[in-house]
């Protein structure tokens, strides 16, 4: 469960988020909607640890972002709009990547598990910037892909 209390960020005189509350429960699939410079991005980005916030805090399954930030964030994955990945890098060596960063025990076992549950398994080997991207304009109707 990720808790967010009374958070505010601040861009110099320009407030993206004023004393933000709510809860995002395990069992539920949640979405952040609003209009451009609404602050979804940066609630998101904050949550994940990615920038800091002014005021408040952020609770990822009782850890608090504030206080013990690398515990809450060991219970969170994040994978922005635009994630900084190297196109040159497989999918399996990306998902190398982020096992040592996790400290994962057997990532090899764990990334055939998934990928073979996920049946992207085939794809692993390609460098990531074979893989398709869909660019936001292409999207004229969301409820067409949901």
């Amino acid at each position: 469960m990720i808790v967010v209390k009374n958070l505010t960020k601040n861009y110099g005189k320009t407030t993206a988020l004023s004393d933000v509350n709510f809860n995002f429960d395990e069992s539920t699939v949640t979405a952040i909607m609003g209009e451009n410079g609404a602050g979804k991005s940066t609630l998101l980005k904050i949550c994940a640890g990615v920038i800091n916030f002014d005021r408040g805090d952020i609770l990822i399954d009782g850890f608090s972002i504030a206080k013990d930030s690398i515990k809450a964030r060991s219970y969170l994955g994040y994978l922005p709009e635009m994630p900084y990945m190297y196109d040159r890098l497989t999918g399996r060596e990306f998902l190398f990547y982020i096992s040592s960063l996790r400290k994962m025990k057997n990532p090899e076992a764990e990334i055939d598990r998934l990928s073979d549950l996920l049946g992207i398994s085939r794809f692993l080997d390609n460098e990531i910037g074979s893989y398709s991207r869909y660019e936001t304009e292409d999207i004229s109707n969301f409820s067409d892909y949901a």
